[in-house]
């Protein structure tokens, strides 16, 4: 079952993200939002406010409960 993770972008919008496509997760330091890169094109990326540890406790949630 996909992992769904529901977060918040830099202009408040929720966005659903599929973390099992995910090929990295990294905190910016300098803004402190953290950039979620997908498989596909090097553009294939979020940022959202939610922290890396927020976004795998999540992630693992949504796999645990399907």
């Amino acid at each position: 079952m996909a992992a769904w993770v529901k977060c918040t972008d830099v202009q408040e919008r929720t966005n659903f993200l599929n973390l099992d496509n995910a090929i990295s997760i990294v905190e910016i330091e300098r803004t402190g939002l953290t950039k979620v890169a997908f498989i596909g094109a090097e553009k294939d990326t979020v940022e959202v406010k939610e922290t890396p540890d927020y976004l795998m406790r999540s992630s693992a949630v949504a796999r645990s409960s399907a």
